[in-house]
């Protein structure tokens, strides 16, 4: 795999010598009002809003801001997400497959794709709903927003239990450059500079991290480059924005149980061809045009390509498998808002996709023999969506909103079998697939919020199985309806609580199995109770915390297996918890502590291994500790990760056995960020 990175170190001299002429050129800008409106916690937007405000989101809304972002140095983009209330992962551990998350009782295995994912307000998802978000380095983001509900009427596709918007930096007021260093020989650089002269900014992100892995055979090398041009005036905004992702990665993958307990940082023998890599090419244009103080206008258009060459193994029985990915998304958002009144506004969205897909998996039994030829596929998937939604501010202490959202979905297939001969099919006549959603905020007195939402969403097949097939498990498509009921008390201006009731409930519900193909599991019910809390005690001391207990359970059995109706469904921790504090001292010092804790699950809907067992798995709890010191010039960090050095995994069912892959362990590094 390795292409080795000669000097990460280069990057960072070369802009931080670049950065005068930046700063000299750019002219002084005002910290302007905050626009963004929300439930749940604080929002930060750049810049001067103008024209009117979009609807209140009356659903739970978790953000992580750009001063904890700074903090994070990781391998994997999605574990960021750390910090956010009620989110849990599958850590695979296993190069391209390294990290995915999920909310609201879905597994996080990637199986059943449900968080919708944009980057700058552009979909970021693969096909198959895997999030790709590699391409941005912590320095480079301003702030991440994760909505949770089924009541959010502005996406379709992937939305079926939130979304997340990740926001990059522009315009900015300072140059930043970022170094580190840290245990595995890791290292680090980052730089974000940019400029503004009278209407026109211009901003640019280099990035590059490597790492051997906590593991071996898991070395890591990725780069990323990004460049931002925005055109503003009193009325008008005017992007471009191009973005580039190079990521190689060798996969260590999984042990048999007692190989990972034993030596949880060895590889598997039989995998010492795994690995791979991907690219990434992103380009997107952005206009806003405010024609008055009540009636603002927003299109986004994009084209971007996803290539994925990974090599997999997933066992010491089981072949080597080689599989080519090649996607191609292009397609255009726009939003129209018009507030007649202060009392009335209406919003209306429409959007666009195609997908352009190319799939190959070759298969060696003997790698001294020529491949067998296992798929060969190509697909056209194409989506269009609109959305109207009223919002009535009916007093200071009332609001209610409707939305009703409508996608359809349209494309073609075709398969080359291994004989030679090519089969085409037409997409399934889904029709129009109306989502109701709804909405209302109480504000009975200024400190406390009671919100209640309700919407339908949907999970869409994906690949194949999207289309017309005498074997496909799809017959109709899967519609999720769900409701939730909470309140946020800010108790005092330091001090606030959260607290929240959800279940969804899927009509049918489809999952993938290890060679990617769809089962249907049948109806399914999702539950919980969201709680969190943050507390600043004293100018010097800030504590957070949050708790989910959540119970995931199969109705009805889409199989013909009666006997495990009522069993939970498959990787679907019965909680996760967070718990967290800030101690500054000397003014300049601040130490950290972030305790994160997720329960067991079960690998499958019968909740039985071969074996008999019942033993749930994924459970954990890890403490990060992290120090800062701030200076004028910018900040220094050191950071302890999983620092009682606890035993972790990820654990997949593959029939006959499980198969699993350990954590990192204990982990150090120090990094440098100079603000220019």
């Amino acid at each position: 795999m390795k292409k080795q990175v000669n000097n990460l170190f280069f990057l960072f001299v070369v802009l931080v010598t670049l950065s005068p002429s930046f700063s000299l050129l750019a002219e002084e800008i005002s910290v302007e009002e905050s626009t963004r409106i929300f439930v749940g916690e604080r929002v930060l937007v750049r810049g001067q809003r103008r024209g009117p405000m979009p609807p209140e989101l009356p659903a739970s809304v978790d953000v992580i801001s750009q001063d904890q972002l700074e903090r994070e140095h990781v391998d994997n983009t999605m574990e960021l997400f750390s910090k956010v209330p009620g989110v849990y992962f599958s850590h695979f551990n296993q190069g391209l497959i390294n990290t995915d998350i999920a909310i609201r009782g879905f597994n996080s295995e990637g199986s059943l794709p449900h968080i919708k994912l944009l980057i700058d307000g552009i979909p970021s998802n693969l096909h198959n709903g895997y999030s790709e978000m590699d391409a941005l380095f912590p320095l480079e983001i301003q702030q991440i927003e994760l909505v949770k509900a089924t009541s959010d009427p502005r996406y379709g596709i992937h939305n079926l239990a939130g979304n997340i918007n990740i926001l990059t930096r522009r315009e900015q007021l300072q140059n930043r450059f970022g170094l580190l260093v840290g245990s595995w020989d890791t290292q680090e650089a980052q730089a974000n500079v940019g400029q503004k002269i009278g209407n026109f900014s211009h901003d640019y992100f280099l990035g590059a991290r490597r790492t051997d892995g906590y593991r071996d055979h898991a070395e890591l090398e990725k780069q990323a480059l990004a460049g931002k041009w925005f055109y503003g005036s009193e009325r008008l905004s005017l992007g471009l924005i191009a973005r580039y992702l190079d990521f190689d990665a060798d996969a260590p993958g999984y042990l048999t149980r007692d190989e990972a307990r034993r030596r949880p940082r060895s590889s598997a023998p039989y995998a010492q061809r795994d690995g791979g890599d991907k690219i990434t090419r992103h380009l997107s244009g952005h206009l806003d045009y405010t024609w008055n103080d009540s009636a603002a206008w927003s299109v986004k258009i994009y084209n971007q390509d996803f290539d994925r060459n990974r090599w997999v193994r997933f066992s010491a029985e089981s072949d080597l498998q080689h599989r080519i990915e090649s996607e191609n998304h292009r397609g255009i958002i726009s939003t129209l808002h018009w507030e007649p009144t202060v009392y009335w506004h209406l919003a209306w969205g429409l959007d666009h996709e195609t997908q352009d897909v190319s799939e190959k998996r070759l298969t060696y039994s003997d790698e001294s023999l020529p491949a067998a030829v296992n798929r060969d596929r190509s697909y056209i998937f194409r989506t269009a969506g609109t959305y109207i939604q009223l919002q009535q501010k009916f007093s200071p202490i009332f609001t209610w909103n409707v939305a009703l959202r409508g996608d359809r979905l349209s494309g073609s297939f075709h398969e080359l079998s291994a004989d030679g001969s090519r089969s085409d099919r037409d997409m399934y006549e889904f029709g129009t697939l109306m989502q109701p959603k709804a909405g209302i905020l109480l504000r009975p007195v200024s400190q406390l919020t009671i919100f209640s939402n309700y919407g339908r969403s949907f999970q869409h097949p994906i690949g194949k199985d999207t289309y017309k097939a005498p074997d496909s498990p799809v017959r109709s498509m899967s519609l999720n309806d769900g409701w939730e009921l909470g309140t946020k008390w800010e108790a005092s201006e330091s001090s606030s609580i959260r607290l929240s009731a959800w279940e969804q409930k899927a009509s049918r519900e489809y999952v993938s199995n290890i060679t990617g193909e769809l089962e249907n599991i049948g109806e399914t019910l999702r539950q919980g109770i969201d709680f969190g809390f943050h507390w600043y005690p004293s100018s010097a001391v800030s504590l957070w915390g949050s708790y989910t207990v959540q119970k995931a359970t199969l109705k009805q059995p889409g199989g013909s297996d009666p006997g495990i109706k009522g069993n939970h469904l498959r990787g679907v921790p019965d909680f996760t918890a967070s718990l967290g504090s800030d101690y500054r001292f000397l003014d300049h010092f601040l130490i950290g502590a972030h305790l994160d804790s997720q329960g067991g699950y079960y690998l499958n809907e019968a909740n039985v291994l071969s074996n008999g067992s019942r033993e749930r798995f994924g459970a954990y709890t890890l403490l990060n500790i992290s120090f800062k010191h701030e200076a004028e010039w910018g900040h220094t960090g050191f950071l302890v990760s999983n620092a009682f050095d606890e035993y972790y995994e990820y654990v997949y069912d593959l029939g006959p056995e499980t198969i699993h892959s350990p954590g990192d362990g204990r982990g150090y590094s120090a990094s440098v960020t100079l603000v220019l």
